[in-house]
């Protein structure tokens, strides 16, 4: 075990010894950040001195002897004396060469609760906020170089995407950390049967660069090629373009933008030669979050769905991923991706039980300043300042700066791409403690260490605050969420706490405008061509005019008046095709009926938002924050329930109550399991007109022997379209090895009965000559009714457990082979 105070004592003439050191235990400690500050030698000052002091308190808390730390002098002369101060820092010179500096607690008097608990006490301790839940996996998780599922609930949820039949949608509801990207990934390598070795393609909507090229660095070295999408690398986009007509793509990681503007003829093209099995958007709140408002591209994504799957030989599953939906996002993604009841809803929502919460409201602007800057003088890094407003995030970078502090980065909307890139770059690589952010950043950004998010203003929702937390303690270690805000934050919450919906009148002239621009596309089936430059007036005529005309058609689409027909890629950007869906579309009275209700419905969601988020700023609250988050998230209608965790807050600090973390506990809405895959003409020449089989082998082969000759009939088993192996250990091993080294062989392994999703797909059970809990429940299921296609492995001299002076064979009447018989007439 490294000692990490000795490690930084030898590295302080040399940091980059230190720095050396990869183990990712030591690069999670301050003293790695320290070395790595000092690295650099552009940054002094105020940097060093903050995380001189995470160091000290660090030490403190872990190893109770240290009282102080001894730091060469010539490190310290950046700092002037009186700055320490700042820090809760006490600083003394003990000889020529060094110097002592020493720690105080700190307790700020204007954070109600202070003075029970310090801020900083569990931030530094090695304290995993979750229990342990690993599960055995899956073979072809080993593609992905993985063995394990980190939860039942991945599990549920890769195996939901991979059963899930022709066209069905499926929504994944899985904690942040719970490794969704899996239920991405493994779709889009695996080949669809034996005789094809092509992986197809994929596409995975995401909705930032960030996040993009996130999945990008996990999957490319597995595939081979370029699977991000970016039009101004002109020769990768080529080649990308090139594999999606070819179906050998896979995995292909697009914005909304691309997927629904300069991509969607080649994935058109992609879907009518079949290629396309799967397509994926992940942080799919984000479609109602910025659909809403200012990149429509996100439910234009609805429209270009449904004409993918027009064109298409085989229905494809739509997958939508996210760590929290409300009951509105549900209702709309319902509405927008799904058809004829095939919505499929796989959750395990449970809350986060890392950040531990605090908040305040400071009486006036600069006194707010002066309480965020003494806990930037004092808090751990990494560290997130979030704003809401763009303005505000140029105004605290400057403030941060003034102050002293270097290793400080900003990101907002309006720094061009090139700029975010080198940022989080910077960021990423630890080359900087700070960053400045409106709520965009983040998203998607798995960035581990994060220590502190600190709001510097309300956010416009409850939901939204959560979401930005959510960038803390990814790693499962506790993380603190400090909240300081005025009264003057609510202008801003409600300025942007709903979307602007255009109005019935408005919206009836724009749209009667456009209406006028019409060109048939097909008059028997309603289908119009609209121009969305059109204006109700003549001096409208703008891009925020073009983007007004395309709410309007998406709220149409959302009130069921219109349906949109994606376009042609000629008219992608300027025109739109729709089909009416009812009469009376350009009247007013029409428009108050559908659209009203629609806006109200809407409002009530944005309402509850604020309202949940007032509860929250609420000391006299009378329970646990977690409570609030729950009904947040909470669906009746979906009955999704949330599971409560907590790293602690205002009630629970009022209480003693200590920090808790429910159980998570993959269910699915509605319950049903997916019906069965075909299987195989020699299997069902095997079979005849029975669902049950069995293959006999002698009780006296043993061993490898053994093991050899039932992995061929497995393997052949798998070939003709079985999915679950229920076995015993030696076996799994063997599967999990070499026989299984192509993408084409997909199966589920398991140590019991499924029941679980893959509970209706053909079953295969091994059984050999040691006991196993499995088998009597498996004899009732025979005895009762077989839920699928299953195949009995079984020694020769089996007993019937309700039998037990006969044997399986004399007391099964099903179609039956002996193993020999077998590999005479299958095995070539």
């Amino acid at each position: 075990m490294i000692n990490y105070l000795q490690e930084l004592q030898n590295s302080w003439s040399c940091p980059i010894k230190g720095l050396a050191n990869t183990s990712s235990d030591w690069q999670n400690t301050p003293h790695w950040r320290l070395l790595k500050a000092l690295n650099d030698n552009n940054y002094r000052g105020k940097d060093l001195m903050v995380l001189f002091r995470s160091v000290i308190q660090y030490e403190k808390i872990n190893n109770s002897k240290l009282a102080s730390l001894k730091i060469p002098k010539n490190l310290c002369t950046s700092i002037l004396q009186e700055e320490y101060k700042l820090a809760s820092l006490d600083v003394r010179q003990t000889s020529s060469a060094n110097t002592c500096i020493r720690s105080f607690e700190w307790y700020p008097q204007w954070l109600p609760h202070a003075n029970k608990e310090s801020l900083e006490s569990r931030l530094f301790i090695d304290e995993n906020c979750h229990s342990k839940t690993e599960c055995a996996g899956d073979p072809f998780l080993k593609f992905l170089n993985f063995q394990r599922y980190r939860s039942n609930a991945q599990r549920e949820a890769v195996r939901s995407v991979l059963c899930a039949p022709p066209g069905q949608t499926l929504v994944l509801i899985l904690p942040t950390g719970s490794g969704k990207s899996v239920c991405a990934f493994i779709p889009a390598i695996l080949y669809p049967s034996v005789e094809s070795e092509l992986m197809g393609v994929t596409p995975i909507v995401v909705p930032t660069i960030s996040l993009a090229l996130d999945l990008a660095a996990k999957i490319e070295n597995i595939v081979g090629h370029r699977v991000a999408y970016r039009p101004e690398e002109r020769e990768n986009a080529l080649g990308i373009r090139m594999r999606c007509e070819s179906g050998t793509q896979g995995p292909l990681i697009v914005s909304p933008e691309v997927f629904v503007g300069s991509l969607f003829s080649t994935l058109l093209k992609s879907a009518k030669n079949g290629h396309i099995r799967h397509v994926v958007v992940d942080e799919a709140h984000m479609i109602l979050n910025w659909g809403d408002e200012f990149r429509p591209s996100f439910q234009q994504m609805s429209s270009a769905r449904r004409k993918l799957l027009s064109q298409t030989k085989t229905p494809f599953v739509t997958v939508l991923m996210s760590a929290t939906l409300t009951q509105y996002h549900l209702e709309s993604l319902e509405k927008m991706f799904s058809e004829n009841e095939n919505l499929t809803i796989v959750h395990a929502t449970r809350l986060r039980p890392e950040p531990i919460y605090w908040q305040a409201q400071a009486p006036t602007k600069k006194q707010r300043i002066d309480w965020i800057l003494e806990a930037i003088h004092h808090l751990p890094r990494p560290l997130i300042l979030y704003t809401t407003l763009k303005s505000s995030c140029i105004e605290w970078n400057n403030i941060i700066i003034n102050n002293g502090f270097q290793r400080v980065s900003m990101i907002h909307g309006d720094i061009t791409p090139r700029e975010y890139q080198k940022q989080l770059q910077r960021w990423k690589e630890n080359d900087v403690d700070i960053i400045i952010a409106t709520s965009a950043f983040g998203l998607g950004v798995d960035k581990a260490d994060v220590r502190v998010v600190i709001h510097a203003e309300l956010p416009e929702s409850l939901d939204r605050f959560y979401q930005d937390v959510g960038r803390g303690g990814r790693n499962g270690n506790p993380c603190l969420s400090l909240l300081i805000w005025t009264l003057d934050d609510w202008e801003i919450v409600d300025s942007l706490s709903a979307p602007t919906f255009i109005g019935g009148e408005k919206g009836r002239k724009r749209w009667n405008a456009m209406f006028n621009s019409k060109k048939v596309v097909d008059k028997a089936e309603s289908i119009y061509c609209v121009s969305l430059n059109s204006a109700p007036e003549l001096d409208m005529k703008s891009e925020q005019n073009r983007l007004w005309n395309l709410r309007t058609l998406l709220l149409m689409d959302r009130a069921e008046i219109i349906n949109i027909e994606h376009p042609t890629k000629e008219n992608t950007r300027n025109f739109a095709n729709v089909r009416l869906s009812t009469l009376g579309h350009t009247q007013l009275k029409l428009w108050d009926e559908r659209i009203v209700p629609f806006r109200n419905d809407l409002n009530q969601h944005y309402a509850k938002q604020k309202e949940l988020l007032a509860k929250m700023l609420n000391f006299d609250m009378s329970c646990c924050i977690s409570s609030l988050f729950e009904e947040c998230y909470k669906s009746n209608r979906y009955q999704i329930p949330i599971v409560r965790a907590c790293g602690g807050c205002f009630h629970c600090r009022e209480k003693s109550q200590r920090p808790f973390c429910g159980k998570i506990l993959p269910r699915r809405t509605p319950k049903i399991t997916f019906s069965q895959k075909t299987v195989g003409k020699d299997l069902q020449k095997l079979l005849k007109t029975d669902k049950l089989g069995c293959v006999y082998y002698p009780s006296t082969i043993k061993g490898d022997k053994l093991l050899n000759a039932i992995q061929d009939l497995v393997l052949w088993l798998i070939d003709q379209g079985v999915k679950n192996i229920v076995s015993f250990e030696n076996l799994e091993k063997r599967l999990w090895k070499t026989p299984y080294n192509d993408r084409s062989r997909l199966f589920f392994l398991h140590q019991d009965v499924p029941c679980d999703i893959t509970k209706n797909q053909p079953t295969v059970f091994v059984l050999d000559q040691s006991p196993t809990t499995w088998w009597p429940k498996t004899w009732e299921i025979i005895q009762d009714s077989l839920p699928t296609t299953t195949i009995l492995i079984i020694p020769i001299n089996t007993q019937a457990p309700d039998h037990p002076n006969r044997y399986v064979y004399d007391v099964l009447p099903c179609p039956s082979i002996q193993l020999q018989s077998w590999e005479e007439e299958y095995l070539e």
